[in-house]
């Protein structure tokens, strides 16, 4: 068992997307699909009509493709809102993203008279909310499989809705409600396995190439039907007992947390049987917990060393957590039951017998069933084990304490490539001292600065304040501007993920690997979003957060709060945000401890910069901050600067000043 710390991930309610069954086609390559994206592929039609149907293919996703054979029909001239043939999936988005199509389809005999079809969908608008390539009517994207004119077709092929070589289409946009997409016939002869619906990982590139594409992405849509044709745990309870019992009462195969703190990871059990090859299925109730397998024997409760867990954040949400680093997500009801299964040198996840995710990390070893338990009443009840019952093992020694964090500042940087990191909270998305919303100033001092990744606070989607989906606005307007592409992840403050309302954003030059979002135990209205770029071979941690304005009491518990969870997150972690309060408060104190404050290292180098009248205040006082972990070894400041944005009457785009420190990433 691990210590699990005072706050587990919370995960959207309507983020239910799992990773969905994956049978592997003959020569073919697999891709990960990121957080949001939506996977469907061809076998999952819940209607076919006319002339599409199911064709055995090797090189397909599944081993199957939707065929519409070549009759020599002639090209349709628009989509109709009654057709005759066509074949439709079933998927659940989350609302108000903006999502980007892709397909992947093989024209027959390689000919661009076959390549193309009419896409719709049940309840698809623009940006603005207005309806458009709805089912039912004549509006539908265009999707052809050869680029542009002359560009020629081989074998299967990614393309999307744009036409043209380097020309994207436009997104779409939900409700959080499930969704139908049909697909039509403009020309017969076109096959197709793969649809993506993409809101990040493939919003500005295809998931693969364009010509004899061998690229197959997991199913992961809700409504797909993924079952799993083997790999659950068809074992018996028979010998299994739980052991090392911390703050936990044991029942036959049930573990549960009787009283004590409930929102401290400080109970939990392991099991007695050590699985080496096999499975270990269970159900859970009460609350937030984690349940997996691991190496670990100890009277220790830290989840973050648990190899392959199940984390429930909540009595409906549950992630998958390998080692505290955060895999794949979705929703479930009590009645669940989970499975962890090793074969060989491979570990599987199983929800009701449908795989969700198939893990990359090695097999370690020899692992027991492992828990912590975090809400009062908490409770894992294994149902199947196929281990090897083994006498008690004996407790490994508790984990010795962390030694005390390094002191800050570290060496100056001799090698390495820099990464300009920008904080800016711009009040409600865009209203300047001069109370006008104008988010086209803001766009323009951004790019003047040249960041790499900027991070925001205040940003607004479909509020008042604005009336607009402000991420996607400055993703857009930084696109623009500097010619770049950018990606970004968001986190609505009240933990409600895809709702409207206050968010805090990281916008990056560079493609996520990874992205979660965290809602704050201490106040309903606090999250942090978390994003994982690669920069000069090195995994960084982005985390943007913004604590309470008025009560010390309460940001110190946010501090501590926000120090747990990222606990877990993988290094080298940079941090910033509008903490509301000076250096001397309590809670910088207290996230000075974990993290070194890149304006002061700057200032101990001489190279902290502001302007006449300025000393780094980025409002009444210095408040924003750039943190960057003291666990931090590949990084270290180069120099940190607070912006004058003033304008010639004295007005700024917003009432905080903009602060960017740049690192050297070695």
């Amino acid at each position: 068992m691990r210590m699990f710390p005072t706050i587990m991930r919370i995960s959207p309610s309507v983020r239910g997307l799992t990773i969905g069954a994956l049978v592997l086609a003959a020569g073919a390559s697999t891709a990960a699909a990121g957080t949001g994206d939506i996977v469907l592929h061809a076998r999952s039609a819940s209607a076919k009509a006319g002339a599409w149907s199911l064709v055995t293919d090797t090189t397909a996703a599944d081993g199957v493709r939707l065929s519409n054979p070549d009759a020599g029909a002639a090209k349709a001239a628009s989509a109709l809102a009654s057709p005759a043939s066509y074949f439709e999936l079933t998927f659940t988005p989350e609302a108000g993203r903006a999502y980007h199509l892709w397909i992947r389809g093989k024209a027959q005999n390689d000919l661009w008279t076959n390549d193309s079809v009419f896409v719709q969908f049940s309840g698809s608008t623009n940006a603005s909310g207005s309806a458009l390539y709805r089912i039912g009517t004549t509006s539908a994207m265009v999707y052809s499989l050869e680029e542009d004119t002359g560009a020629g077709e081989s074998g299967w092929g990614w393309q999307d809705n744009g036409y043209g070589l380097g020309v994207l289409g436009d997104n779409i946009y939900f409700s959080g409600t499930q969704q139908t997409i049909r697909v039509q016939v403009r020309e017969d002869g076109l096959s197709i396995d793969q649809i993506v619906l993409s809101p990040v990982t493939y919003a500005t590139k295809a998931p693969g190439v364009a010509k004899n594409d061998t690229t197959i992405l997991p199913e992961n849509a809700v409504g797909a039907t993924t079952t799993a044709s083997s790999g659950t745990s068809t074992g018996s309870t028979t010998g299994f007992a739980w052991t090392s019992a911390v703050k936990a009462t044991a029942s036959g195969t049930t573990v549960t947390k009787p009283g004590g703190c409930g929102d401290c990871g400080d109970a939990g059990a392991v099991g007695n049987q050590q699985i080496t090859s096999g499975s270990v299925s269970f159900t859970v109730s009460g609350g937030r917990l984690a349940a997996g397998l691991g190496t670990d024997t100890s009277s220790s409760t830290n989840y973050a060393a648990i190899n392959y867990a199940f984390n429930f954040s909540s009595a409906s949400s549950w992630d998958i957590r390998e080692k505290g680093v955060y895999r794949a997500e979705g929703t479930y009801s009590t009645s669940d039951v989970f499975t962890i299964a090793i074969t060989g040198t491979t570990v599987n996840y199983y929800r009701n017998s449908t795989l969700v995710y198939t893990s990359n990390a090695a097999v370690p070893g020899a692992l027991v069933m492992d828990t912590t338990l975090v809400s009062l009443g908490a409770a894992v009840n294994v149902v199947a084990s196929s281990g090897t019952t083994t006498a008690a093992p004996a407790p490994a020694p508790a984990p010795a304490p962390a030694p005390a964090p390094a002191p800050a500042p570290a060496p100056a940087p001799t090698s390495g490539t820099k990464l300009k990191v920008l904080q800016w909270n711009l009040h409600h998305g865009g209203y300047g001292t001069d109370g006008i919303y104008d988010t086209n100033r803001v766009a323009t001092w951004i790019a003047k600065f040249n960041p790499d990744v900027v991070l925001l606070n205040e940003i607004e989607k479909f509020t008042s304040w604005g009336n607009q989906d402000q991420s996607e606005v400055y993703r857009t307007l930084l696109q623009q501007k500097t010619g770049r592409t950018w990606y970004y992840v968001d986190a609505q403050e009240f933990g409600q993920w895809s709702s409207n309302g206050k968010r805090n954003v990281i916008l990056s030059t560079v493609p996520f690997d990874a992205a979660t979002r965290y809602e704050i135990i201490h106040n309903a209205d606090r999250s942090a979003a978390v994003g994982i770029i690669t920069w000069n071979a090195r995994r960084l941690t982005l985390i943007s957060t913004h604590l309470d304005p008025y009560d010390a009491t309460l940001r110190l518990a946010q501090a501590k709060d926000v120090a747990g969870f990222l606990a877990a997150e993988p290094e080298n972690k940079i941090m910033t945000g509008d903490m509301n309060a000076w250096p001397d408060q309590a809670s910088i104190q207290y996230l000075n401890s974990y993290f070194n404050d890149s304006w002061a290292v700057a200032v101990t180098r001489g190279t902290a910069y502001a302007f006449a009248g300025n000393n780094g205040e980025t409002k009444n006082g210095r408040i924003d901050y750039i943190f960057y972990s003291k666990g931090s070894s590949n990084l270290s400041v180069v120099q940190s600067q607070v912006f004058d944005t003033r304008d010639a009457s004295g007005y700024m785009p917003s009432d905080h000043r903009p602060v960017m420190t740049t690192f050297e990433v070695k």
